[in-house]
């Protein structure tokens, strides 16, 4: 009749849509409509070739298990095929004949010889300070130095530091910003630690030095710092002190020696928490045995650090009103029970 429509459908629009899928070491990962007749060489070209650290040896497509007419489930789950391919696209004979059909995954692993160049750096007391790239997967501070000419007469071994700068993976770092949308003010400084640029590892470089390869000698990771300073004449105090600041190192002075240039304790101070700050990062604190303090050891460039009390907060004028009252309802009901009974 008059304004009828007729719609002739095509097989294409009764069905899934059909696609293959690449991933892995090339530049385009992704989905790509499924063409009839498609070969792994045109899915390889669509996206945009192979990354040079893409293994040629063994490349893997996965095809979907379908039997339309089975009665009973199978264990089996997906058809393995393995081809090999060169960086030119040369197939061998079976890839070339090979026809992909729809949902195909293809997967280029990634090779195992392949490596980018890791950085670490040397600064300070050495021969030749400056970039280096890691040589091996075990290289050690000991290897480093070596490669960097050793040290020089001026260098202070004890105060060696190695500075690290944490490889976050960014899902790592998305999952944290979320997680810091529902921190609190007062936690918001302990969770934006994770976000630290740099770490400070103390090492002993005089251990190391002596024993190459022993358990003081760590492994040297991509974006690794490894700090040589001169030798310090200097020690730092700070904290609850009457006066905090900086003094000339003395051999023969002891802990208390430097407390005392520093005019002592305040009076907020809490002795039993004191610690010192090494030139090369490690930590020693002050310990107690029955009452008696054992201060740390003093080594130049080192940092004394006097923590304070905790303020005790003052009752406010309804607070020690509320305190009363609920004191005098307690004794009033005391005095209640003593009279029953």
């Amino acid at each position: 009749m008059r304004e009828d429509v007729i719609v002739i459908p095509s097989v294409f629009d009764l069905q899934e849509d059909y696609f293959v899928q690449i991933t892995g070491e090339v530049r385009q990962p992704g989905q790509f409509p499924f063409v009839y007749n498609t070969t792994l060489q045109n899915v390889i070209m669509l996206a945009g070739g192979l990354l040079e650290s893409a293994s040629t040896a063994r490349i893997e497509i996965a095809r979907r298990v379908k039997d339309n007419n089975a009665l009973t489930s199978s264990l089996k789950v997906a058809d393995i095929f393995y081809f090999k391919i060169n960086k030119d696209l040369r197939l061998t004979d079976s890839a070339s004949n090979f026809k992909l059909e729809p949902f195909d995954r293809i997967f280029i692993r990634r090779s195992p010889g392949y490596e980018k160049q890791s950085i670490t750096k040397v600064e300070g007391e050495v021969l030749f300070p400056g970039e280096y790239s890691i040589a091996s997967k075990i290289e050690k501070i000991s290897d480093l130095i070596k490669r960097a000419g050793g040290l020089t007469n001026e260098a202070y071994i004890n105060g060696a530091q190695l500075v690290r700068t944490p490889q976050m993976d960014e899902k790592d770092r998305v999952k944290i910003l979320e997680n810091l949308k529902h921190i609190t003010k007062d936690t918001m400084i302990l969770s934006s630690s994770t976000f630290d640029k740099e770490q400070t590892i103390g090492i002993d470089l005089k251990k190391i030095l002596k024993q190459p390869g022993s358990k003081y000698d760590l492994v040297i990771q991509e974006g690794d710092l490894l700090k040589i300073p001169k030798q310090l004449k200097t020690i730092r105090l700070t904290g609850a002190l009457l006066h905090p600041g900086t003094v000339r190192y003395d051999r023969n002075f002891s802990f208390m020696s430097y407390i005392d240039n520093a005019g002592g304790f305040a009076d907020e101070a809490r002795k039993s928490k004191s610690y010192v700050l090494y030139a090369n990062g490690s930590i020693d604190r002050t310990r107690s045995f029955l009452g008696i303090l054992s201060f740390p050891k003093i080594e130049p460039g080192a940092e004394i650090i006097v923590p304070n009390k905790n303020e005790r907060r003052k009752m406010t004028p309804g607070e020690s009103l509320s305190l009363g009252t609920a004191i005098a309802s307690i004794a009033l009901i005391i005095v209640t029970i003593i009279k029953t009974f």
